[in-house]
């Protein structure tokens, strides 16, 4: 019988996952006052651009969004401003504008 202090795979799953949502609200919460230099995670960019993060790597692959740059050999992230301007074309082209 487990003691009532001792945590179970599934309530750890649970909290570990809890955990990463907070902060990835957070990352969203300040998007606008990160400067463009910035560089953020594929959670990240998956959530600004409203997909699963396979898909960003596969979009990012196909050129269809910025590529992200390798800051280490476990480490790659996306530069906030080039993820920025990815945006404002994309809305400059669903209005008809073109970019």
């Amino acid at each position: 019988m487990q003691s009532a202090t001792t945590e179970t795979y599934e309530q750890k799953r649970e909290r570990l996952r809890i955990t990463a949502e907070r902060r990835l609200a957070d990352k969203l919460k300040r998007w606008d006052a990160l400067p463009d230099a910035a560089h953020v995670d594929v959670r990240t960019v998956s959530a600004i651009l409203g997909c699963s993060p396979p898909t960003t790597w596969r979009r990012a692959r196909a050129g269809q969004i910025p590529a992200p740059v390798k800051l280490g050999p476990q480490s790659t992230r996306w530069v906030v401003g080039a993820v920025r301007k990815h945006l404002r074309e994309m809305q400059a082209s669903a209005a008809g504008v073109g970019a």
